[in-house]
């Protein structure tokens, strides 16, 4: 993972834009670095608050993610 917070702002802004084109969007996050859990926890906080059609987990194994959107 090579970006910055600014980096995630911009992510979130672009997925703001284009969120009115889905009914539903559900995304799972397989995280297994400090850093990556960082990045990955401040995109979840930051894009809850903005896109109310979004819903954003994170897991730190494959298992946990695919149940997750198994089970959605």
């Amino acid at each position: 993972m090579n970006f910055t917070p600014g980096d995630i702002r911009i992510m979130i802004e672009k997925k703001f834009k284009t969120s009115s084109k889905y009914e539903f969007i559900v995304i799972a996050m397989i995280v297994s670095k400090p850093k990556e859990t960082a990045f990955s926890i401040l995109y979840h906080e930051l894009t809850k608050a903005k896109i109310k059609n979004h819903r954003c987990e994170i897991f730190s194994t494959k298992d946990a993610a695919l149940h997750f959107l198994n089970n959605f």
